[in-house]
C-alpha cells in the first residue's frame, strides 16, 4: 500500500490480491500483469483505464 512503483519493471508481475491503493501505477501495463483481485482506488482505476485506451469524462 502506498508504494512508488513509477519506475518498477512490472511486466509479468503477479499482483493478484495485492493492496495497491495509493501506489503510483503510472508505469503499469495492465495487459502484462496478473492483477485479478488486486485492490486499487478510483484515481488508479482512471490511470489504468487510460492505459487501456479509454477516454474519461
Amino acid at each position: 500500500m502506498r508504494c512508488d512503483l513509477s519506475g518498477a519493471l512490472l511486466h509479468g508481475a503477479k499482483l493478484r490480491g495485492a493492496d495497491l491503493r495509493g501506489s503510483d501505477l503510472s508505469s503499469l501495463d495492465p495487459l502484462t500483469v496478473e492483477a485479478a483481485g488486486a485492490r486499487i482506488d478510483l484515481e488508479q482505476a482512471a490511470v489504468i483505464a487510460m492505459a487501456l485506451g479509454f477516454e474519461l469524462g
